[in-house]
């Protein structure tokens, strides 16, 4: 919860990484998709493909990249899990 409030403020603030970069969207979407890309790589792409990693990555992007910060993650989350 703490940590993707972070991020979505990282990211509406135009927060700098030490590296130099701006932290956007799209630079976002890319180290999630490195991520995501890690744990497929670790666990299998099968059970990746079986569980819910993926709707994990698409609500942890909804929640960090949209335009209004949403209030609790656990009202978008419970979405996923009814």
């Amino acid at each position: 919860e703490i940590c993707r409030a972070q991020i979505w403020q990282w990211i509406h603030h135009s927060a700098k990484l030490v590296e130099g970069p701006t932290i956007t969207r799209k630079l976002f979407r890319s180290m999630l998709r490195e991520e995501t890309g890690r744990i497929t790589e670790e666990i299998g792409s099968r059970v990746y493909r079986t569980s819910n990693y993926k709707g994990a990555e698409e609500l942890l992007d909804k929640l960090t990249t949209s335009d209004r910060f949403p209030e609790f993650m656990t009202l978008k989350a419970y979405d996923h899990l009814a």
